[in-house]
């Protein structure tokens, strides 16, 4: 069936489909966050700045990211910035993000959670908000991927305002997300559900396209491999808003 959403309601339409399944459908999780990688085994080879053993991690190895706005992170002019970083379990960002790092900050949606060994140290918290996963600054939104460990982030339009989303495309980070972690280190299985590399299609960026570009086009639902993932409440408050209207 192929329908023409009215063009306010696409980018709702989109998000109730990503950031839902960038939670992996677990209610509970209330907090992301991520880490910069900085100490190293006598390999060379970093640490997992997660701690512990087992399952703490988001991916089985940090993310090379580089970071141009470092006073985001509070890192100081003449202080370089690191350029890895990883996600952590559910469990551990509950605790290293204890406290203030609970608390949703509403301008950037991120809080830091310091440490006594300075910012290489420091612990970005990322609390559950709405919309979810979208960010006015592109440096957090990419940093907010890390937590849910996938990557990059994208430029969208909401209610005429420019905001970033994470991942590299609109569904980068779709089941990128574990809450209970994986192990570091230890390279898993591409099942499509803890693989932060994994590419759920371009047709995914051409529709966010067609919106920042103002065409309507048609969504064709029929073949779309998300489509069966979409929960019963986003579908039910899709279905009113088209209600409301076409009424």
């Amino acid at each position: 069936m192929r329908i023409m959403p009215p063009k306010s309601l696409l980018p709702i339409l989109l998000l109730s489909t990503a950031t839902i399944s960038a939670k992996g459908n677990n209610e509970e999780v209330m907090i992301y966050c991520s880490k910069a990688c900085v100490e190293t085994n006598d390999d060379g080879s970093l640490k997992n700045p997660c701690g512990g053993t087992g399952t703490t991690s988001q991916t089985p190895s940090c993310e090379s990211t580089t970071f141009m706005e470092t006073s985001r992170f509070a890192y100081a002019p003449d202080i370089d910035m690191p350029t890895s970083f990883i996600g952590c379990s559910h469990d551990v960002c509950s605790n290293l993000c204890a406290g203030n790092g609970m608390n949703t900050n509403q301008i950037s949606g991120m809080n830091i959670a310091p440490s006594a060994d300075g910012p290489d140290g420091n612990t970005y918290c990322f609390p559950e908000q709405t919309p979810d996963g979208m960010y006015f600054s592109e440096e957090i939104a990419k940093m907010a991927a890390i937590a849910r460990g996938c990557s990059g982030s994208h430029a969208m339009t909401i209610n005429e305002s420019d905001m970033f989303m994470i991942g590299e495309s609109h569904m980068e980070c779709m089941n990128s997300y574990s809450a209970n972690g994986i192990e570091f280190g230890k390279e898993v299985e591409d099942d499509g559900h803890n693989d932060s590399s994994h590419n759920h299609g371009d047709h995914d960026g051409d529709v966010v396209s067609a919106i920042n570009n103002g065409d309507n086009g048609d969504m064709d639902t029929s073949s779309s491999p998300h489509a069966a993932q979409l929960p019963g409440m986003a579908i039910a408050v899709a279905l009113s808003l088209f209600a409301g209207v076409l009424a």
